[in-house]
């Protein structure tokens, strides 16, 4: 992964990696912190739409039980790319599930899922206490 001296281009991953964090680990409180008002996000499926912050929420507590613990992503190649006054974080990665889940942890196995691209952009919030998420396109580059 690239480090980044610019502050906000930091500070733009910062928020980005806090999203997928809590996203992963099920921290409700600090995802809702990293949604903008006018949060979009426009997914691979017809379920994965949101237009809303709160349908962001909503959507992440219906996924919860699919997702937390049983999902990671590896392989992560992150691009912070400043546009004008807004900030694109452009992802690709690896998704793998846990398969049997219920195995003591050193039995426990990954299998690889997808491959994914995922671009976001990004905003100083009006505060000026960092970014929020506007808009997120996750793409499955898998034909499954």
């Amino acid at each position: 992964m690239k480090k980044y001296n610019n502050s906000r281009e930091s500070g733009a991953l910062k928020v980005y990696e806090l999203y997928w964090d809590s996203y992963l680990k099920g921290d409700l409180e600090a995802f809702e912190s990293t949604l903008g008002d006018t949060f979009e996000m426009i997914g691979s499926s017809e379920s994965e739409v949101c237009h809303t912050k709160d349908d962001g929420i909503e959507f992440f507590k219906a996924q919860m039980h699919e997702v937390v613990g049983k999902t990671e992503m590896r392989n992560r190649q992150i691009d912070v790319l400043p546009v004008e006054n807004l900030m694109l974080v452009n992802e690709q990665c690896k998704i793998y599930v846990l398969v049997a889940s219920d195995l003591p942890a050193d039995r426990q196995d990954w299998n690889f899922y997808s491959k994914i691209r995922i671009s976001t952009w990004l905003r100083e919030t009006e505060e000026g206490k960092g970014s929020e998420f506007i808009i997120q396109i996750p793409i499955n580059t898998n034909n499954r």
